[in-house]
C-alpha cells in the first residue's frame, strides 16, 4: 500500500507527530510504502528517521495563509499513484480538499482520505464539547468581520469533512466530539487507539524512583503548566521538597518559565526542552511520577509511555485518561485541578514505593495488550481494509 501522510510541521514535535512517525515507521517495517507532506522537518527529525520520504511544500504555516493553494499543485502531482492520502491536524484537511477538487478536473481517480484526528480544530469548535454549541454561537453566527477568515476556514472546514471516506479518532472522548461537532453532516467516526514504539519502553523487571516528577509535552498553555506552577506554590508552602523535570518545547516555554519564576519555584522545577527518545526513556524510568494536568485531553501518548514503563500517572479525569486510567489501579485520576488537589495526590504517593510499584506493575500489564505501535498500525490497517477497501 502507498500512503500520503499530511501534517503541518515536524520543527517541533508533540503527540500528533511522533504518532505520525512511529506509525510510518512501523508501516515501512510491514513493505508500505510511506511518504509525509509537510512544511518543513528538524534535522533531528530527518537524521533519526531516514528510512521516511519527506516532501516539503507550503501548507498553511507561513504570515501568508493564501501561498498555501499553489501547493496543491505539488501535491497533486506527488500522490498521482497512492492508495490513501492520511490528513492530521488542520488545515491539511482542507488543503487535501482542494487538491481533490483541483485533480478531479483532469484526472478521474483521487486517493482515498482518511484523517486521523486527535481532536477537531479548536479555532473553529473551542476546546472541548462542553462550549461547543456557545463557541460557534459566538463566533459563526451573523457577520463579524474580525473573524471572516476564520468563518470562511470553519464553513470549507465542514465540507472538506464530508468529502472525507473514513475518520479515524484516538480516543471514545474525541469520537464524541467529532461527532457532535459534525452532527448535521451525519458523519461517523471510529475509534483507532493511538501506540508506543518499544524504544519508548522497557520491559525490565526492575523498577528504579529517583526522586521526579516527570512530565512531558508541547509547552502550549492548555497543557496545564500554570496548574503544575501553582500546585508547587502549594507544595512549597508546606515545605514539601519536590522536583519536577519537563521535556518538551514550544512557543510558550519562555512565559512558562517566567511564571515559574515569578512564583518563586524555579528551583523546583527544570525545563530540560528537546531530548532524545533515549534520554526520554531514561527519564520515564527513573521517574516517581508522570503528571499531565490538561482539562480534557483528548487521548495523550505520553499517558501510554508512562504505563509502559510501570510509572504511576496522574491525569484529571476526563477526556481520554478517564479512558484508559482506572484510579488507584493503574494510575490516578484528579477529581479536579486545584493546587491542594494536586500537591496532596503527589504528597500521599511521591515516596511510597510499595504503591508506586503496584500500580505501575499494573499499568504496564494492562497498557502491553493494546497499546504499542504493532497493535496501533494493526488497527490502523485493519479499518482501512474494512472501510475503504485497500490492503
Amino acid at each position: 500500500m502507498k500512503i500520503a501522510v499530511v501534517q503541518g510541521s515536524f520543527k517541533e514535535l508533540g503527540g500528533a507527530e511522533y504518532l505520525i512517525l512511529w506509525k510510518s515507521r512501523e508501516l515501512i517495517s510491514r513493505g508500505h510504502s510511506v511518504t509525509i507532506i509537510t512544511c518543513d522537518v528538524a534535522k533531528h527529525v530527518l537524521d533519526e528517521y531516514k528510512e521516511i520520504n519527506f516532501k516539503i511544500t507550503n501548507i498553511g504555516f507561513t504570515k501568508n495563509k493564501l501561498v498555501w493553494f499553489l501547493s496543491i499543485f505539488k501535491i497533486s502531482k506527488w500522490i498521482k499513484n497512492f492508495d490513501i492520502v492520511n490528513t492530521h491536524n488542520p488545515p491539511t484537511n482542507l488543503i487535501i480538499y482542494f487538491t481533490k477538487i483541483w485533480t478531479k478536473l483532469w484526472r478521474k481517480n483521487f486517493p482515498k482520505i482518511v484523517w486521523y484526528c486527535h481532536e477537531p480544530p479548536a479555532n473553529w469548535y473551542g476546546s472541548g464539547i462542553k462550549n461547543v454549541d456557545d463557541y460557534i454561537k459566538n463566533h459563526w453566527a451573523g457577520f463579524n468581520r474580525r473573524y471572516f477568515f476564520l468563518k470562511f476556514g470553519y464553513l470549507l472546514d465542514r465540507i472538506a469533512v464530508q468529502k472525507t471516506d473514513l475518520i479515524l479518532t484516538n480516543s471514545k472522548s474525541t469520537k464524541k466530539f467529532v461527532d457532535y461537532c459534525y452532527k448535521e453532516k451525519k458523519i461517523k467516526s471510529y475509534v483507532c487507539y493511538p501506540g508506543v514504539p518499544e524504544h519508548r519502553f522497557t520491559a525490565s523487571t526492575k523498577t528504579s524512583f529517583s526522586g521526579y516528577i516527570l512530565s512531558v509535552g508541547r509547552m502550549i498553555y492548555h497543557k496545564g503548566y500554570d496548574k503544575l506552577i501553582k500546585a508547587l506554590v502549594y507544595l512549597k508552602e508546606k515545605n514539601e521538597k519536590i522536583v519536577v523535570k519537563v521535556v518538551g518545547s514550544g512557543n510558550e516555554l519562555e512565559k512558562i518559565k517566567k511564571m515559574a519564576k515569578e512564583h518563586k519555584v524555579n528551583n523546583y522545577i527544570k525545563f530540560l526542552g528537546y531530548v532524545s527518545d533515549k534520554e526520554l526513556t531514561k527519564l520515564y524510568r527513573n521517574s516517581n511520577l508522570v503528571i499531565l494536568l490538561s482539562m480534557d485531553e483528548p487521548f495523550g501518548l505520553v499517558i501510554m509511555e508512562a504505563m509502559l514503563n510501570k510509572k504511576v500517572f496522574i491525569a484529571h479525569n476526563s477526556g481520554g485518561p478517564s479512558e484508559v486510567i482506572t484510579d488507584k489501579e493503574n494510575g490516578l485520576l484528579l477529581k479536579n485541578l486545584e493546587p491542594k488537589t494536586i500537591g496532596d495526590t503527589i504528597v500521599k504517593y511521591y515516596k511510597s514505593k510499595p504503591q508506586l510499584s503496584r500500580i505501575g506493575k499494573t499499568a504496564y500489564k494492562y497498557s502491553i495488550k493494546s497499546f504499542t505501535i504493532k497493535y496501533f498500525v494493526d488497527r490502523f490497517l485493519s479499518l482501512l481494509n474494512k472501510k475503504c477497501k485497500v490492503k
